[in-house]
């Protein structure tokens, strides 16, 4: 089974579609005692899957690589996922804590700062794509198999068109990231998207599974398949 593992409640955007009225305060997220407390109990029962994110940016942590640290001492055997706006794996501990996970998704709606801000309220496209890039670029040298890197972009009326699926898939390849997700949504209604359904610039991209297009962009590495279900010392390499 899996758990939802939330060491920060705060987030630096204000989504439209967040689900929390007020931004929480900064105050409410782990500190390292706790993310030890609640690690050892989760090894105890032998969880398989750590979600490490909910509603907050978990990448606002300040102590993330020290999290995450934690995390892989008590579980290493545990596939940890993530997701994140982009904006603040902006540092190498941050960049080294995402390499300690199994998959990193950066969910950035749009393909410029316009598309991306009428959702994503207070995001910055070129902080965040360049934050993809850069960790990418900083897995590929490390010589590590994962994290599997994806971009999640969510689809609305605002950013369906022909040339903003062009020019997402133009950066995605530029980014050299693995997967290329387009995700359907009816939140908020007043932003769906009938084009991700109908317009044969979408079908052209392959059939809609679990609400989404999914592209492959960069194949499974042999090391990343063969080091499935190994601890993660093993499959990374020592990062604690």
């Amino acid at each position: 089974g899996g758990v939802l593992f939330e060491n920060n409640a705060g987030c630096n955007l204000s989504c439209l579609g967040s689900g929390r009225a007020e931004r929480p305060l900064l105050s409410l997220k782990m500190d390292t005692d706790q993310v030890r407390y609640v690690s050892r109990q989760l090894a105890t029962f032998d969880v398989e899957r750590i979600c490490f994110f909910s509603l907050g940016e978990p990448f606002m942590s300040r102590n993330i690589l020290d999290e995450m640290r934690i995390i892989r001492e008590e579980l290493p055997r545990t596939v940890v996922y993530t997701s994140t706006n982009g904006v603040l794996v902006n540092t190498d501990d941050k960049r080294l804590a995402a390499l300690m996970m199994d998959d990193v998704i950066f969910s950035v709606d749009g393909c410029s700062q316009e598309t991306l801000v009428k959702y994503q309220v207070g995001s910055d496209f070129e902080a965040a794509y360049e934050n993809l890039c850069r960790l990418v670029d900083f897995r590929d040298q490390a010589g590590h198999p994962g994290p599997r890197i994806t971009w999640k972009y969510v689809v609305f009326r605002w950013n369906d068109r022909a040339e903003h699926v062009a020019r997402t898939l133009e950066l995605a390849h530029r980014a050299r990231v693995d997967v290329m997700e387009f995700v359907f949504t009816l939140n908020p209604f007043w932003g769906i998207s009938p084009r991700f359904h109908v317009a044969s610039h979408w079908r052209r991209l392959g059939p809609i599974v679990n609400k989404r297009r999914r592209i492959t962009l960069r194949p499974e590495p042999a090391a990343r398949v063969a080091a499935e279900g190994r601890p993660h010392a093993e499959r990374a390499g020592s990062l604690l």
